[in-house]
């Protein structure tokens, strides 16, 4: 990878200097058979890997994901689980989703602008350094991807978000006395609720702004 570093105004700037991807046409993607666009889609995925972070495990933890999403995932059943939302999308609005990720995740390994702010002061400092949206809440998917339960990670039937979401009724009814509802606050039941929220906030996220996070 050919890079430029330089101190910028804002402290050291490192710029890849040739193109990493470019992503074809929307109209080009939905005339591919769905075979030929998810293997063209997940090599320029792919390609980002080492823009998402300096951090190797959080490249790593992209690449992981990556996978579950493209190999065993489907956003359509995710979407039902998560959302209770039966009516399936057709291909090619799943194409136009995961176009639109693909743009989402690409902006968030850029800088918002190609010429460095003016810097006077510290302030302005952390103004011109602090990163955009789309990196924010890339870099928050990848964090707590990384430190769910394996049981969340890997139950790609959602099994998992059937229980939370009864353990949560339990303990919103008001109907348990505080024995039980001690033990719940101490078991794995409710780490689970809290990655039930994580999911519905990004489902949430996916319908609002046509994305396949």
């Amino acid at each position: 990878m050919r890079t430029s570093f330089h101190i910028g105004p804002g402290g050291p700037l490192l710029t890849v200097k040739h193109q990493i991807s470019n992503i074809p046409s929307l109209e080009y993607l939905q005339s591919l058979s769905p075979r030929s666009f998810f293997t063209l889609t997940y090599k320029h995925f792919f390609r980002l890997r080492h823009l998402i972070s300096d951090r190797d495990y959080h490249q790593d933890q992209y690449l992981r994901l990556l996978k579950r999403r493209f190999l065993r995932g489907d956003f359509n059943l995710r979407r039902q689980k998560v959302l209770g939302i039966h009516d399936d999308l057709a291909h090619g609005a799943l194409v136009k989703r995961i176009y639109n990720t693909y743009i989402f995740v690409f902006n968030a390994t850029c800088n918002m602008k190609d010429e460095p702010e003016t810097v006077k002061t510290y302030d302005d400092v952390k103004r011109v350094n602090r990163p955009r949206l789309e990196t924010q809440i890339l870099q928050t998917i990848l964090k707590l991807e990384e430190q769910a339960p394996i049981h969340v990670r890997l139950d790609t039937e959602y099994r998992w978000l059937d229980e939370a979401s009864k353990r949560e009724q339990e303990l919103v009814s008001g109907m348990i006395d505080k024995k039980r509802a001690k033990e719940l606050n101490k078991s794995r039941e409710v780490v689970d609720i809290g990655y039930a929220d994580y999911e519905r906030m990004t489902m949430a996220l996916n319908e609002s702004l046509d994305l396949c996070l």
